[in-house]
């Protein structure tokens, strides 16, 4: 709910099973966008793995049989957030300048643990 009272769009608004199961017919020839989305999100996956580990050998789960956030890479804003915060060191004298510093090699290992380690590319087939 937003602060004018409206309720918003919620997840069981969108009914995606029916545009996942989508079969087009000879008039449309146009893939559903549930697809696209799907696709786009596939490629983002395998673009962040193998950017961060290029010569590293991941396993691959198909699509549908991923069950768990630790198969893929997710980002959870606030958790994000609270890593970032975290790393972060703000020293606080009285009558002094604040300074701000962020621990850069345990933000890369917080990173790395949380967003790399264990994910798996994965495949994505239309027919599936």
């Amino acid at each position: 709910t937003d602060p004018s009272g409206k309720r918003g769009i919620q997840p069981s608004d969108v009914p995606l099973l029916l545009c996942i199961n989508f079969v087009p017919d000879s008039t449309s020839s146009s893939t559903p966008a549930i697809h696209s989305i799907l696709r786009h999100l596939v490629s983002v996956n395998q673009m962040i793995l193998e950017k961060c580990r290029p010569k590293h050998k991941y396993d691959i789960i198909k699509l549908r049989n991923i069950s768990r956030t630790k198969d893929c890479v997710d980002i959870d804003e606030t958790e994000f957030v609270q890593i970032l915060q975290d790393c972060t060191q703000q020293s606080l004298v009285y009558g002094e300048s604040t300074t701000f510093s962020m621990n850069l090699p345990l933000l890369e290992a917080k990173l790395y643990e949380r967003y790399i380690v264990g994910k798996k590319l994965i495949e994505y087939d239309q027919n599936q």
